[in-house]
């Protein structure tokens, strides 16, 4: 009967209960899952001369050989309210000590709950300019066809300066040739038989309009949409959201089950919503005080 109130259907309520707690699960794990790709962060990664961990208590950190800020960075923190503040400053003294810039990077599973009050504390302060929003997709079915007129090549990756050159153009700046290298040189040392570089092209240019990048985990379940960018004069044509349809569908044909992409809320994450994604956290990016000069504020 309607409006009957639930102490008299405990069975019911239980079902009620039991569907929402999978339905947390789920996205508990979705959202683990998107934060620990943000940058490959939980992979510990070493590429002789560019990139490798940095073993600091509390954090997972990464070190580069590029004195940028956004090679240089950390994130997955867990801490307490009793120990942040002597971890931050931890973080700082040991990024000092390497004599680079870095960012910190701030997602839903970082601990505690507090910490970017505790960073701004610090002196740090949000990039606004690189908000992200963790998306998931699934199931896989749900991306319309790519946008007629563009098409998609897979391209090799490995030592392709080229391709190095084109995605820094593609994004604009601050992103650089070396930067972007590092990016993708990090993917190839860490999944080489796994991540996928498609490039896209229109019928009247020689030259690739765009390139998107994919990581098809091996356990054959979750493709990560890894990057991707539009040269500036040529975005608003449907190239993007054709690098995306493209990736999906790879994906489709291999049996994937979801997709997970790191959405810039400012540029990309607006169309990934149209095409099915949901955000499932949100994710920011600190730039250290030593990474801007600004010192505490």
């Amino acid at each position: 009967m309607d409006g009957m109130p639930s102490l008299l259907r405990p069975e019911d309520n239980r079902e009620e209960c039991l569907r929402e707690e999978i339905i947390f699960m789920e996205h508990r794990q979705w959202t683990r899952y998107v934060d620990e790709m943000m940058g490959q962060l939980n992979a510990d990664v070493t590429v002789p001369g560019l990139m490798w961990p940095l073993t600091i208590d509390g954090v997972k950190a990464r070190r580069a050989a590029a004195p940028d800020p956004m090679a240089n960075f950390v994130g997955l923190a867990h801490f307490t309210e009793d120990t942040v503040d002597a971890g931050i400053q931890q973080v700082l003294d040991a990024f000092a000590r390497e004599g680079v810039p870095f960012s910190w990077v701030v997602g839903p599973t970082s601990q505690p709950p507090t910490l970017r009050e505790h960073l701004e504390a610090h002196g740090f302060h949000a990039a606004e300019a690189l908000r992200y929003a963790g998306m998931v997709l699934e199931p896989l079915n749900r991306v319309g066809d790519p946008s007629p007129g563009v098409t998609v090549e897979v391209v090799p990756t490995g030592g392709n300066s080229a391709l190095y050159a084109f995605a820094a153009r593609a994004f604009g700046p601050p992103m650089t040739p070396d930067l972007a290298s590092i990016g993708f040189r990090i993917m190839e040392a860490w999944a080489p038989h796994e991540t996928v570089v498609y490039l896209a092209h229109l019928p009247e240019t020689a030259e690739p309009v765009g390139f998107g990048i994919a990581y098809f985990d091996p356990d054959g379940e979750v493709l990560w949409l890894g990057g991707a960018a539009v040269v500036p004069e040529y975005r608003g044509r449907g190239i993007y959201s054709a690098l995306v349809a493209h990736r999906i569908r790879d994906a489709r044909v291999r049996g994937y089950r979801g997709a997970i992409i790191h959405a810039m809320k400012s540029t990309s994450a607006p169309l990934c919503e149209r095409m099915g994604f949901q955000t499932v956290c949100d994710l920011d990016v600190y730039m250290a005080p030593s990474a801007t000069g600004e010192g505490e504020r």
